[in-house]
C-alpha cells in the first residue's frame, strides 16, 4: 500500500511525476485519472493500491485534440 493521498493530490502528484519523467500529455492525464480514482476507491480512502492504479489505468482512454 502507499501513502494516504486525497484524490486532488493524487492527481497533482501524477502530473508533475509525468511532467519530470517527460510523460507525454496524454499519459499523464490517463495516470492522473487512474491514481485519483483509486485513491478514492480503496477500503481505506486515500491509500491508492498500485495495482489498481495499473487496472484503473488501462480503463482510462485519453485523446489529444
Amino acid at each position: 500500500r502507499g501513502n494516504p493521498v486525497g484524490a486532488g493530490d493524487a492527481a497533482l502528484a501524477a502530473l508533475v511525476h509525468g511532467h519530470l519523467t517527460g510523460q507525454p500529455w496524454p499519459d499523464r492525464l490517463r495516470l492522473a485519472a487512474a491514481l485519483s480514482a483509486a485513491a478514492v476507491r480503496q477500503p481505506v480512502a486515500g491509500v491508492a493500491d498500485a495495482d489498481d492504479v495499473a487496472e484503473l489505468a488501462a480503463l482510462v482512454s485519453v485523446s489529444e485534440l
